[in-house]
């Protein structure tokens, strides 16, 4: 067991505690008022942006950001307030434990990703995942290539691993390591 081991250990237990506590419906929920706030504040931050600029006689360079901000944060509250009505109808009914329940597959699931995906990235970078120190590393790892997550980890390294790793580098970064 090395360090990476150590601090997926660490992880694994906090999303899985916080999936328990929080249960399936905050978690999703939170997750998708944060998604849906980024998706419509495109679509609304023209009014707050004029309106910032009228009222506060502000430049374009000061009240676009503020605007966006501000359309941001009222549509992340009105999200988020959406959805605690929601979690407090589940919580108070017989749906409680699988809610608690589903949080916690969630809350693993959530861990999974956030470690496998830089390492899957690493692993699909050309040139990279050679290097002596790395490929030491990436072998001496046992919990996050068990057996038992193998399967999906080779899935997420085919599907995503070249796609983090591409956003990550630009193409002027890959083509110098390819050096």
């Amino acid at each position: 067991m090395n360090w990476i081991d150590l601090i997926a250990i660490i992880l694994i237990v906090y999303h899985l505690a916080a999936g328990y506590s929080y249960g399936f419906a905050k978690s999703a929920g939170s997750l998708g008022a944060l998604v849906g706030a980024f998706i419509f504040t495109p679509l609304f931050k023209e009014l707050l942006v004029s309106l910032f600029g009228i009222m506060f006689q502000l430049r374009p360079a000061l009240a676009i950001p503020l605007g966006m901000t501000a359309t941001w944060l009222i549509l992340y509250l009105a999200f988020s307030i959406g959805v605690y009505v929601i979690v407090q109808g589940i919580e108070s009914g017989p749906l409680k434990l699988p809610n608690r329940l589903g949080g916690m597959l969630l809350g693993a699931l959530v861990s999974w990703l956030i470690l496998c995906l830089p390492l899957v990235a690493i692993e699909s970078v050309p040139k990279l995942n050679h290097y002596p120190a790395i490929r030491q590393m990436l072998e001496k790892e046992t919990l996050l290539w068990n057996p038992l997550l193998k399967p999906g980890s080779q899935a997420l390294k085919a599907s995503l691993g070249t796609l983090v790793g591409g956003l990550w580098l630009s193409k002027n970064d890959r083509q110098r390591i390819q050096r």
